[in-house]
């Protein structure tokens, strides 16, 4: 049976030490400060950000019916990690100042979750470190996928094989597309 409740300080602890680790200090801050965390537990524990308004509603209706999920679907809580769904990678880039931006080509490439080559990078937003988890936004600045920089950002000038790849794409929108039915 599914169960839709408040998320306990434990369960919040261990989320926001996943997001710091990927996407930097402030960004659960900044979730939280727009959402409030709810958990429907079952076979496995899905993390929903449900706005304020909704808040309301689900404590009038609570004794009369309890919901499966309210509000927007940002992940699984898996044994030891935070498996953000696809669907949240908007939202939480709106709260996150390291982006990449990749021409069309890119954003193509991009989808179809491949790697990116340093041709396809068209902009990058602010100095970023090898390893550290980034944003990739298509031209109309849209978040596409998440990747993770290969090497760091301020080499980028010194590589002279445009074919180089420098982000390893993690997650992207395009899975919708290839997962089989």
């Amino acid at each position: 049976m599914v169960k839709l409740r408040f998320i306990s300080p434990s369960e919040e602890k261990f989320i926001r030490k996943d997001i710091y680790s990927k996407f930097g200090a402030k960004i659960f801050e900044k979730i939280k400060n727009d959402y409030k965390l709810m958990v429907s537990e079952g076979k496995k524990k899905s993390i929903f950000l449900v706005p304020p308004q909704l808040i309301e509603i689900f404590k009038k209706i609570k004794p009369i019916i309890s919901p499966l999920f309210l509000g927007v679907y940002f992940g699984d809580i898996l044994k030891n990690e935070l498996k953000i769904h696809i669907a949240a990678i908007q939202l939480i880039s709106e709260y996150s100042k390291k982006y990449i931006i990749v021409t069309g080509k890119g954003e193509q490439t991009a989808l179809y979750g491949r790697n990116i080559p340093l041709k396809f990078v068209k902009e990058v937003n602010i100095p970023i470190k090898k390893g550290e988890f980034i944003f990739v936004r298509n031209e109309l600045n849209e978040s596409i996928a998440i990747g993770k920089f290969l090497i760091n950002s301020e080499y980028i000038t010194e590589i002279k094989n445009p074919n180089k790849i420098i982000i390893k794409v993690i997650m992207d929108l395009g899975l919708y597309l290839r997962i089989e039915s």
